[in-house]
């Protein structure tokens, strides 16, 4: 069995989005495809949100290594402020050294054969090509998302290191896998110069046995209609004021629907500004901000929904969130507020989810609403995603992917020595 090095700075316990998850699972499935995992992440301390549940995820004899790292907005900072090079490329950039020796450390003693390392964090990035550099051994580097793009809000110090680091792994790395066909694209712009075949998409999806026990699709003669979202929000990428004016109105037009309608927003980060403006248009009886919860509970709390509420600006058209596969095999109607030509409207479109509307259109979002609640109400189906579609989506089948990839280079390296 081939021994392969995952460097990911966000490892149970860590937990705040379904993207965080994606490793832990590629952990589980790879010795089904004979690769054998081994972590290198972070030190807890530097986590801002822990599940300590997820630690009982972590399969028996799966050997976790945590290098020392901290949190310069946590750790480093007097009365809030730090300086600007204590987070290049990141605020976790202690994590960088104590990662490279641990990982040279790792390689020697595990005899490992491949090196693979992930985003959102780009330290996993340079402490994967600094390890390249001294071993030789393979090297796939994963972008969940890009590390930057012209919508990139730090300072320009910030965005010139992450554009150094991307070059940096797209250039050297054995090979490059993204999440959707857009960053596939985007990368084959932005580097033309690298053999395309170079990059290769393995999406993220679901984990089926995380739903056992979920309540089916059905509402029991319950008169409430109750939507829910889960994650983050925020005014650029995932903007949810328009939803609200579109709730505000529908209540204006029928106040009754105040004692029926319940819309959740769970995680949502920025409580502070949308709890003012749920309050100024009057909708505190309605849209209820919620708390993080435990992953299994926020999964139970979707699966309760009438309907799945997604929100995506133009900005993250070339991303697919991955709760949104979470949604698709939980199999209720998505109300997707997003662009219908980027990656998560058309994935939506394409497996007949829901409906796609754009998110910075209240009406639009409001007639949406008022037909579906009406529908509802009537007894009537709304699109959702069937079980056999959902069923492309697991994680287990996208590791399969990984995987193939993984042995692949192994071929090619044996042939080269």
């Amino acid at each position: 069995m081939k021994r392969v090095l995952l460097i990911a700075f966000y490892f149970p316990p860590f937990h705040r989005s379904s993207g965080s998850l994606r490793v832990l699972k590629l952990t589980k499935y790879f010795p089904s495809f004979g690769i054998a995992p081994v972590i290198l992440s972070a030190h807890p301390r530097a986590y801002d949100n822990t599940d300590d549940n997820l630690l009982t995820q972590i399969p028996e004899g799966v050997t976790v290594h945590r290098a020392f790292a901290l949190d310069a907005k946590k750790h480093l900072s007097l009365l809030g402020a730090y300086f600007d090079f204590m987070a290049l490329p990141d605020r976790y950039s202690s994590w960088i050294p104590a990662g490279i020796i641990s990982g040279w450390q790792l390689i020697r003693r595990q005899r490992i054969d491949a090196i693979f390392s992930t985003t959102p964090i780009p330290g996993a990035h340079v402490i994967a090509y600094v390890l390249h550099q001294l071993t030789r051994r393979p090297w796939i580097a994963d972008f969940r998302d890009p590390i930057w793009d012209e919508y990139f809000q730090d300072s320009g110090r910030e965005l010139r290191v992450r554009q150094f680091v991307e070059s940096l792994a797209v250039r050297h790395a054995t090979r490059v896998t993204v999440t959707t066909d857009g960053i596939r694209r985007l990368f084959q712009q932005r580097y033309a110069d690298i053999d395309p075949a170079k990059i290769i998409v393995v999406e993220n999806g679901f984990d089926d046995s995380d739903f056992n026990g979920m309540p089916a699709p059905q509402r029991n003669g319950r008169k409430e209609i109750r939507m829910v979202h889960a994650g983050l929000l925020d005014p650029i990428d995932r903007d949810p004021l328009p939803f609200f004016q579109a709730v505000a109105k529908l209540l204006a037009k029928d106040r009754n629907l105040s004692s029926v309608l319940r819309v959740d927003l769970i995680a949502s980060s920025d409580d502070g500004r949308y709890a003012e403006e749920i309050e100024r248009l009057g909708l505190g009886e309605v849209i209820r901000l919620r708390p993080a919860l435990p992953y299994h509970q926020a999964l139970r709390k979707m699966a309760e929904a009438d309907i799945l509420l997604l929100f995506q600006g133009e900005s993250c058209d070339m991303q697919i969130p991955a709760k949104c596969y979470e949604y698709l095999r939980i199999g209720r109607p998505i109300l997707a507020l997003t662009t219908a030509a980027g990656e998560t409207g058309k994935l939506i479109q394409s497996t007949r989810a829901g409906e796609v509307v754009p998110i910075d259109n209240p009406e639009a979002i409001g007639a949406t609403l008022e037909h579906w609640i009406l529908q509802i109400k009537k007894g009537g189906q709304l699109a959702a995603a069937t079980p056999e579609i959902a069923a492309r989506y697991s994680r287990r089948s996208q590791t399969e992917k990984l995987a193939a990839c993984m042995q692949a280079l192994f071929e090619l390296t044996a042939i080269k020595r």
